[in-house]
């Protein structure tokens, strides 16, 4: 089923699996919804990550917490984890040196 309303000037068309909207040129653009609620598989390099599998959130090695990707700002590459915030990923750090000399 695809609902479409005009809201705040553009034309959007939804259905369950994506948004369609048009920019301001008028090319119409997609926002996938597919992924929303699974867990992403990334790779995680030095300033960037690569998407594995797709999907919205990744969990921190940490806390178990859920990261929305968007949000997503920390990562050890060696370690291929990510974390919540910048004291978690010192902990993980400190932890993994605290380790590798026992």
């Amino acid at each position: 089923m695809l609902f479409c309303l005009q809201l705040l000037g553009a034309s959007w068309c939804l259905s369950s699996k994506a948004a369609y909207v048009r920019d301001e040129n008028g090319y119409p653009l997609m926002i996938n919804f597919s992924n929303a609620g699974k867990e992403a598989k990334l790779r995680y390099l030095d300033g960037d990550y690569q998407v594995i599998q797709g999907g919205s959130f990744v969990t921190c090695a940490m806390t178990g917490r859920s990261i929305a990707l968007e949000d997503l700002k920390y990562w050890s590459v060696e370690r291929q984890e990510p974390y919540l915030d910048a004291q978690t990923s010192y902990q993980a750090h400190i932890k993994a040196e605290n380790n590798s000399q026992s």
